[in-house]
């Protein structure tokens, strides 16, 4: 396979549809917006653009997808409690890694605002 200057990705131009579909859920978010970019001046495919509409959205952390276990550790050292959520819906959606959900789940806990009860008062 070559890969032409237009492709989107190396190899793209010779994926059949469902061949992309299957293929965009390991894709950064820069390169599914690559691809829905190239979609949209090519062949249009609506199964690719369905999936996409599902997949595309904003990364929790600058450039997240590039960010290996460590350096997203240390990115979340002061994140606050949203920051958490957003990281872990995404994780869980894209990575779905063990270390960095537990580590999340971890920080979640220590820095929620605990309820306090009204009998406390």
């Amino acid at each position: 396979m070559t890969t032409t200057p237009k492709e989107p990705v190396p190899g793209y131009d010779d994926l059949k549809g469902k061949e992309v579909v299957a293929s965009l859920s390991s894709r950064s978010q820069v390169e599914l917006a690559k691809i829905e970019s190239y979609e949209h001046a090519h062949e249009g495919r609506q199964g690719i653009f369905d999936k996409l509409r599902w997949l595309r959205q904003d990364e929790p952390l600058p450039n997240y997808d590039a960010l290996g276990t460590e350096q997203i550790f240390k990115a979340l050292d002061k994140a606050n409690v949203a920051r958490l959520k957003e990281v872990r819906g995404y994780e869980r959606k894209f990575g779905n890694r063990r270390e960095v959900l537990e580590e999340v789940d971890r920080l979640h806990r220590e820095r929620r605002v605990p309820l306090v009860s009204r009998d406390s008062r």
